[in-house]
């Protein structure tokens, strides 16, 4: 099929060369079962896969709720029109990024068009020349992207290691050797394995050698604290001197789109002026305000209580019924709607995905080099509306398709 993309006519060599470079690629990508492809989900599946944590992408509660907002408002247009710094901006969006900062008890925040820009801005023009990062070995692409193109130095620590961190700190030559200063960027939940960042224990070692944590709350905001604020505001650390910024995404639990910086005032008027993707960018429309300030108008809710309430008996019962069944296979066994079925090697994943998904289960398997060689898994995402019933039918069949797989070995 690849060789579809090479087309025979052109003779000219240096025209074609770039076209047999990328077929050689995927070809590559493709022996080493790593090609990636669009699909289109299939919404008769049962949803063990999907970010919605609680059903708000697809709930009528939600649906009204944005309807409501967008009746009531008085900008009556449907795109922004341009950046923030042009015609794009707009009292709507100053008043909702206030609405976003006393929910979340931050002095300012700042809205971006996606968690990923967010943090390139973050990452990529936060820091200087002589500021050094360290980086959480199982932070969000986002993160490494940005630091990539940052100008500072960036070291990777182990995934939840205090120890290693405090080593990097208590070197001498490393910490003199950087005059500015030192960011520690890690996410609340990770995404992978859905375990927790040792946030307490983080923020104990930045205050002790004068560092700044930064914390990414993708997962955790809409399902975690009393109205879904967050982890730090659950464990109450959004006042910590060391806290320098947090991030929220609305594209998880918030059911819609787009990012906000939860920062002091004056990082937020630094990164409006010096962010690049939020410079150049074209800013949120009307509509997708709107969806993010109908969301939070259901935070506190008694309907999105009760959701987060059946989304951990969803976890809870999990976490018990598959124990059993799979043992080791279950990575960490974290207290998240992200679980995961290890699945060692690339094409034994796909496998075991593909025989779920013939089931009616929609599901994905995640695979090197997303995750390290040998730690290839099936991540399964719950939410409020997963039953009982549904969960013993995964564990059922997750407990089958290993057992296909070893038969398939041998």
């Amino acid at each position: 099929m690849l060789d579809t993309f090479v087309d025979k006519s052109v003779h000219n060599e240096r025209i074609q060369l770039v076209y047999q470079r990328f077929t050689n690629l995927l070809r590559s990508r493709a022996r080493r079962g790593l090609l990636r492809s669009l699909s289109v989900s299939n919404p008769g599946q049962i949803d063990f896969s999907s970010n919605d944590y609680l059903g708000l992408a697809r709930s009528e509660l939600f649906m009204e709720s944005i309807k409501r907002e967008t009746e009531k408002s008085s900008l009556h247009r449907v795109g922004s029109t341009g950046s923030r710094l042009l015609t794009g901006n707009s009292q709507y969006a100053e008043d909702l990024e206030k609405i976003i900062a006393d929910f979340h008890c931050s002095e300012s925040a700042l809205l971006f068009n996606s968690g990923f820009t967010c943090n390139l801005s973050i990452m990529g023009y936060i820091t200087q020349k002589d500021d050094l990062i360290l980086v959480d070995q199982y932070a969000h692409s986002s993160i490494h992207e940005g630091c990539k193109i940052s100008r500072s130095e960036v070291r990777v620590f182990p995934h939840n290691d205090i120890d290693s961190l405090r080593n990097l700190l208590k070197n001498t030559e490393t910490i003199e050797h950087f005059k500015g200063s030192i960011f520690v960027v890690v996410e609340s939940i990770y995404s992978m394995d859905g375990d927790f960042a040792p946030v307490e224990k983080l923020l104990e070692v930045c205050l002790e050698f004068g560092a700044h944590l930064i914390v990414d709350e993708a997962h955790s905001v809409g399902v975690y604290g009393k109205h879904g604020e967050g982890i730090i505001q659950m464990k109450n650390l959004h006042q910590h001197p060391c806290l320098f910024m947090r991030v929220v995404t609305f594209g998880k639990a918030f059911g819609c789109h787009g990012a906000a910086a939860l920062c002091r005032f004056i990082v937020r008027e630094y990164l409006i002026n010096y962010a690049r993707p939020l410079i150049y960018s074209t800013s949120l429309s009307y509509h997708s305000l709107c969806c993010i300030r109908a969301a939070y108008s259901l935070m506190n809710t008694p309907q999105l209580l009760e959701r987060r309430k059946k989304l951990f008996c969803a976890i809870d019962y999990f976490r018990s019924r598959t124990y059993s069944l799979l043992g080791n296979r279950l990575l960490n066994r974290p207290e998240s709607p992200i679980q995961a079925v290890l699945v060692p090697g690339n094409a034994s994943c796909i496998y075991v995905a593909n025989l779920l998904r013939q089931q009616n289960i929609s599901i994905y398997p995640i695979r090197s080099p997303t995750v390290p060689n040998g730690a290839e898994r099936i991540r399964i995402t719950l939410h409020f509306h997963n039953t009982f019933e549904e969960i013993d039918d995964l564990a059922r069949l997750l407990e089958s398709s290993m057992s296909n797989l070893q038969k398939a070995r041998y």
